[in-house]
C-alpha cells in the first residue's frame, strides 16, 4: 500500500513538474513570438521613417505620434522580457541582453524623434521669417505710398489775410 501511495505521489509530482515545464515552454514561446513580432514592428517603424524621409509638417507630426506608440511597445516588450528572464538560470545575462535590445531600439527611435522635431523647428523658423518679410514689405509699401503723397509747402510764409491791404473799389 505504501508503495502504491508513493507511486501516486511521484506520479502527481512528476505531472506537476511536467505541467510546470509545459507552462514555462508555452510562456517562453509566447514571449519569443512577442519579441520577434516586436522586433518586426520596430523594423516596420524604421522602414517607414528612414533617415531624411520627413519632408512635411504632417509627416513630422505623424512620426512623433508613432514615436510615442513605439516607445510604449518597447517598454511593454522589455517588461515581458524581464518577466521571462526572472525564470531563467542566468537571470543577469538575460536582463542585460533585454536592456541592450531596449537601449538600441530606443536610440533609433530617438533619432527619428530628433529628425521630426528638427523639421518642425525649421518650419516654424521659416514661417516666422516669412511673416517678418511680409511685415517689412507692407511697411515699405506704406512708406513709399506716404512719400508719393506730396503736400505743397510754401516757400515763404504768407501774411495773414487781415494784414493784407484791402483793394480799393475802383469803378470807372
Amino acid at each position: 500500500m505504501t508503495q502504491l501511495i508513493l507511486y501516486f505521489r511521484s506520479t502527481r509530482e512528476s505531472m506537476m513538474r511536467s505541467s510546470a515545464c509545459i507552462s514555462l515552454l508555452l510562456i517562453f514561446s509566447l514571449f519569443t513570438t512577442s519579441v520577434l513580432s516586436a522586433e518586426g514592428d520596430a523594423a516596420a517603424f524604421f522602414s517607414r521613417y528612414p533617415a531624411g524621409s520627413i519632408q512635411s509638417v504632417e509627416q513630422a507630426i505623424t512620426a512623433l505620434g508613432d514615436v510615442n506608440t513605439e516607445r510604449d511597445h518597447v517598454s511593454e516588450n522589455f517588461l515581458a522580457a524581464k518577466d521571462i528572464c526572472l525564470h531563467k538560470f542566468f537571470v543577469s545575462s538575460c536582463l542585460d541582453k533585454a536592456k541592450d535590445r531596449k537601449r538600441k531600439i530606443l536610440k533609433a527611435i530617438r533619432e527619428v524623434e530628433v529628425e521630426a522635431n528638427a523639421y518642425l523647428r525649421k518650419e516654424k523658423a521659416d514661417e516666422r521669417d516669412r511673416n517678418v518679410a511680409e511685415r517689412m514689405r507692407k511697411a515699405e509699401s506704406a512708406e513709399s505710398f506716404a512719400n508719393k503723397i506730396v503736400v505743397p509747402m510754401p516757400d515763404a510764409p504768407r501774411a495773414p489775410r487781415s494784414a493784407q491791404p484791402e483793394k480799393a473799389d475802383t469803378k470807372p
